[in-house]
């Protein structure tokens, strides 16, 4: 019977946990189109337990793929190739709105999050005090939202 020396052995294992890492260490990409020339992609973690997954905006353009942010949360498509979107940190958001190949607009940065996205405006849900539940509050259209997006330099 042959035996293999210390050293094959102990490359033969360096080369099994090479292959492994590397089959881990893939992850999960899935890119979905959201309107006109956005995407979004979501990349998930190799390991399940790490609990990473990472969303990012891109705006397809002739000169290739832009991404415009990363840590993306809730993002919505509107007509005439404007996107409204939030951007999530640890207890702060940030609400922009980006239309075409113009730099996005900061909308709103606070410690809120609970908007939400309507075809015609943005909302703002606040706590009602009585009843404890979600009202509408700060009401911004999506026309003055494009507005300033439009007048955003490229």
């Amino acid at each position: 019977m042959r035996t293999r020396s210390p050293r094959a052995t102990g490359l033969l294992s360096i080369g099994v946990v090479l292959v492994a890492a590397g089959t881990f260490s893939l992850g999960c990409t899935k890119v979905e189109k959201i309107g006109g020339r956005w995407e979004v992609e979501t990349r998930t973690a190799p390991m399940p337990e790490s609990g990473n997954v990472t969303r990012v905006l891109y705006r397809r353009s002739e000169g290739g793929n832009r991404q415009m942010v990363g840590q993306l949360g809730y993002v919505r498509y509107y007509d005439d190739d404007c996107v409204v979107f939030e951007k999530g940190g640890l207890h702060h958001y940030q609400f922009f709105v980006a239309c075409g190949d113009r730099r996005p607009v900061l909308i709103v940065a606070e410690d809120h999050n609970d908007w939400s996205f309507e075809p015609t405006e943005i909302v703002r849900l606040d706590d009602d005090p009585i009843s404890f539940a979600k009202v509408p509050g700060r009401r911004i259209s999506i026309g003055d939202l494009k507005r300033q997006a439009m007048g955003s330099p490229e």
